[in-house]
């Protein structure tokens, strides 16, 4: 290390041209992945340069440098001016092919590589599927801002299968993946992310990628021919093997291979895709019978007041006949008492007051009938209200039960995909 020429943090901290915004640990992390890059003739690929600061940065840091590629969404970056001849840029999506083909036109192959994009899930796992190839081996290809995998806006989550923190997580099983025991591909690994965003991964790349590296809201991934990832012989030294005397016999073995595991449940690979299938459909024709449970209810239901209603109307036309009948009796009634006033007003004879009794009965009569009439259609509303909650609590229980199943079996599946991890 060359003390006599500026860190990258003095660099930045001297810079005065276009604006650069980065986290500070970020930058004390480059100080040490970066070093033994500084004098090489390298290509810098950055997607995602926002005011443009970070590349003059890294024209200044590695002044040895080929070329240093930004590409950038924004058509605003069109208006940006760079000194450094050595620094090229390209405005548009990186994800598309027609901007990957014009960033490929400035340079076929990166030693750096740095994704400093949009940081949702799909764009990440995509950009790492397209450039991810393009990198040399003894490269690095650095992931920032990864606290975003955690939020839902960024596609992401704690628990999120398809987020890109759980997309690296699996490239550290591919790093091991001459221990895993089973005939599976590495491509077959990460073929929920190829389904979900829509990308191509090859084994060959996979192939390459040599080790994984975390840091907060960082990944640092570094690419290698494979022959570079392999455990090699078994190095003993020493000669005192009171424990275990085998162990000098074990020097310079090579013939290592994995126990098979194509039996475990925990290594075997489960076809989510097909079982998610055969769930939904399960769920969609439970879905159709409780529609069609809910069609016959609503019937019924409507059934139901179609009688209430000519109940109802049933009920009036008697009232209407009864209080005719009601008048008429009345009114006979009277004239009989007119005729009777007559002939027996020398007896004496109340007739009010019996003309009063028979009110008084006639009234009692006619609220017995409406009191049962009142309780007859109260036990029939309760019957239907019963009814149409009974339904309603079979419906639910069912959802609930096919909810529970559902979650139960994803969780699962997901439980052992982590475990797997």
């Amino acid at each position: 290390m060359d003390n006599t020429r500026p860190s990258l943090s003095t660099i930045i901290e001297l810079h005065r041209g276009n604006a650069l915004d980065k986290w500070k640990s970020y930058i004390t992390a480059y100080e040490q992945l970066f070093e033994s890059y500084r004098d090489e003739s390298i290509s810098l690929l950055e997607i995602g340069v926002q005011n443009g600061g970070s590349l003059e940065i890294w024209s200044k840091y590695f002044a040895s440098a080929k070329c240093i590629v930004g590409c950038d969404i924004n058509p605003k970056c069109a208006d940006l001016v760079f000194d450094d001849e050595a620094i090229r840029f390209v405005i548009g999506d990186a994800n598309a092919n027609d901007v990957e083909n014009r960033i490929l036109n400035e340079s076929e192959r990166f030693d750096i590589i740095i994704d400093d994009g949009s940081h949702t899930s799909g764009d990440i796992v995509r950009s790492f599927a397209k450039y991810f190839p393009h990198l040399n081996d003894g490269g690095i290809f650095v992931i920032e801002d990864l606290h975003c995998s955690y939020w839902l806006d960024f596609e992401g989550g704690l628990f999120n299968p398809t987020s890109s923190m759980s997309f690296l997580r699996m490239l550290s099983d591919i790093v091991n993946f001459e221990h895993w025991g089973t005939a599976q591909s590495r491509r077959a690994l990460v073929h929920t992310f190829e389904k979900t965003y829509h990308t191509v991964f090859d084994e060959v790349t996979l192939a390459h990628v040599h080790s994984i590296e975390f840091q907060n809201s960082l990944c640092i991934i570094r690419k290698a021919a494979p022959t570079e990832n392999i455990l090699y012989s078994r190095v003993v030294r020493g000669t005192n093997a009171t424990v275990y005397a085998e162990a000098p016999s074990l020097h310079g073995m090579r013939n290592y291979a994995p126990p098979d595991q194509s039996a475990s449940p925990w290594s075997a690979r489960v076809d989510l895709d097909g079982l998610l299938g055969v769930r939904t459909q399960e769920i969609e024709a439970l879905k159709a019978a409780l529609i069609d449970q809910k069609r016959q209810h609503d019937e019924a239901l409507d059934k139901c007041h179609q009688t209430l209603a000519e109940r109802d109307k049933l009920y009036a036309d008697r009232e209407q006949y009864h209080e005719r009948r009601y008048t008429e009796a009345l009114e006979s009634y009277h004239h009989s008492l007119a005729e009777r006033d007559k002939l027996s007003a020398a007896r004496g004879f109340d007739h009010e007051s019996c003309l009063a009794s028979i009110r008084l009965e006639y009234e009692r009569r006619g609220k017995e009938r409406d009191a049962l009439r009142t309780q007859r259609e109260q036990s029939l509303l309760e019957q239907l209200s019963r009814s149409h909650e009974r339904i309603k609590q079979l419906i639910e229980k069912q959802i609930k039960r096919d909810r529970e199943y559902v979650i139960d079996m994803l969780g699962n599946s997901f439980e052992d995909d982590n475990t797997q991890r």
